[in-house]
């Protein structure tokens, strides 16, 4: 799920950084010197001067007409990218070359912003169902784990319960591939797979617990599509965010749990090693790690993986997140991982992942233009996709674009809504080619990814600490195709869906 990231998640200093290291002189060089000077502005450290000059609307459109374009010979991308030698992961890419997947979020990790804004969820099987944050409004509950231990004090934890049958059912599974969608991506707590494997930090609530994921990939398979599992909170937490299910501000890189971690990645890749939809498996969702500590984890959760899932199958991402900033941590991370993750150091199929949204942006970028954002940056985003050396899925993204209180939002907020769907629909068409169309040029293929997510968060009227509240829409797949943002089969899968059967 999102956060306050800034550009891409990863940072735009992964673009920077490897481009500068494989560029020849001439005309390339003005391209990669005005995407650093983008970059470096956007750093906190620079100054206002520099911020003013280069992390601009000018500067974008100045790197748009020195790069050309990512589909251009001039561009330079095919020669930019550190490539690592592993056949496995070339083969898995070239196998789910078109992935139109979708993210069901809020499932099992309950986020508040996604699934607690109002007293009810929408779904598709039940319509509306109360949500289990319900009677917690502005409460300490920002997160599942003080939820959880709130309804467990007031003997409720049949809401918990209630919400996990409806909000997801195999009635989505069909419905999504009748859309044209081809995978899922289904983020799952640690404590839905075995909360006691940290027996000092109680609390969760398995409930059905693995149940509901044997019935994910069951009714994935039944309905045609791939499955894309994800760690999304990790034992003792990857970060302090209330995505990991544990809102935490007195979290550290000490408080991640790695040996934990790692045994729930061997469960989770020992009960499905026969699920031949099932084509990947996510270590960790946005860690905020250093990377002396990712890397011996990674390592080892490979190796636990390995064990069960085979590396001509099933591909183990890797998320390149840094939430310190656009030049941080991240920008070396995928390097080290690109020099110590080799096949000939037995680690195979290995894959990168993205988020890349627009919802959180540095301010400069947030107050150049609405055009801007949903034109231009778009573009300069998806060479991300190109120069990692690896196959990059984006395994989140979204038309959530910069809200109140900025320029983009506020010249957004003041058209038409004529205008406005005009404008989310050419925003759709830019990701999406930006993440999935081939061009000649290109380094690496352009897979695909996820959209976040199938349900968007239902408005609420509650305003206050803790409480969710504002334009959300833009958040739903569901919503996005009714509106007609994402055009019928625009984000859909080259195959036809197969006869849906049943969808009790």
């Amino acid at each position: 799920m999102p956060r306050a990231i800034l550009v891409g998640g990863v940072g735009l200093g992964l673009l920077a950084s490897l481009l500068s290291l494989h560029v020849r002189p001439g005309p390339r060089l003005d391209c990669v010197t005005l995407v650093q000077q983008f970059l470096e502005a956007l750093s906190p450290l620079a100054t206002s001067k520099v911020q003013a000059r280069f992390g601009s609307q000018r500067a974008l459109h100045e790197i748009s007409v020195a790069c050309a374009s990512p589909r251009s010979p001039s561009s330079g991308l095919g020669s930019a990218a550190q490539h690592v030698g592993d056949p496995d992961a070339l083969a898995w890419s070239a196998r789910y070359d078109a992935l139109r997947g979708v993210n069901l979020g809020g499932w099992l990790l309950m986020e508040r912003w996604l699934v607690g804004g109002n007293a009810y969820v929408n779904t598709t099987c039940c319509g509306r169902v109360e949500s289990p944050y319900n009677g917690t409004a502005c409460s300490s509950a920002t997160s599942e784990l003080p939820l959880t231990v709130e309804l467990r004090a007031r003997g409720e934890l049949q809401k918990i319960d209630a919400f996990r049958d409806a909000f997801v059912t195999r009635a989505d599974f069909a419905l999504l591939r009748a859309l044209g969608v081809d995978s899922v991506r289904l983020p799952i707590g640690y404590w839905i797979v075995d909360p006691e494997v940290v027996p000092a930090q109680p609390g969760f609530y398995q409930g059905a617990g693995l149940r509901l994921v044997d019935d994910a990939v069951r009714w994935a398979e039944e309905a045609g599509l791939t499955v894309f599992l994800q760690l999304h909170g990790a034992p003792g937490g990857q970060s302090g965010a209330q995505t990991t299910g544990f809102e935490n501000k007195s979290w550290t890189a000490a408080s991640f749990n790695a040996s934990a971690s790692v045994e729930i990645l061997r469960k989770l890749a020992q009960r499905y090693a026969a699920a031949q939809n099932v084509i990947a498996l996510g270590l960790l969702n946005e860690p905020e790690l250093p990377v002396d500590t990712l890397l011996p984890f990674y390592e080892e959760a490979i190796r636990a993986i390995r064990e069960h899932m085979p590396a001509s199958r099933v591909a183990v991402v890797i998320n390149l997140f840094s939430e310190r900033g656009l030049l941080a941590i991240a920008t070396d991370a995928w390097r080290v991982f690109n020099v110590q993750l080799t096949p000939a150091r037995g680690f195979a199929n290995i894959i990168f992942d993205l988020h890349i949204y627009y919802a959180f942006l540095p301010q400069q970028l947030a107050d150049t233009s609405l055009a801007t954002v949903t034109g231009t940056l778009v573009w300069v985003q998806s060479l991300l996709t190109q120069v990692t050396g690896r196959p990059v899925i984006v395994g989140e993204w979204s038309l959530r674009l910069p809200g109140w209180g900025t320029a983009v939002g506020d010249e957004f907020d003041a058209l038409t809504p004529r205008a406005q769907n005009a404008t989310l629909q050419r925003f759709a068409t830019n990701q999406i080619d930006g993440i999935s169309r081939p061009g000649a040029s290109d380094a690496q293929p352009r897979i695909g990814g996820y959209f976040w997510s199938w349900n968007a968060p239902v408005l609420s009227a509650v305003r206050g600490p803790g409480c969710v509240s504002g334009a959300q829409a833009q958040w739903g797949f569901n919503i996005s195709l009714n509106a007609r943002w994402i055009a019928p089969g625009q984000w859909s899968a080259a195959t036809p869906a197969p006869a849906i059967q049943s969808v009790g």
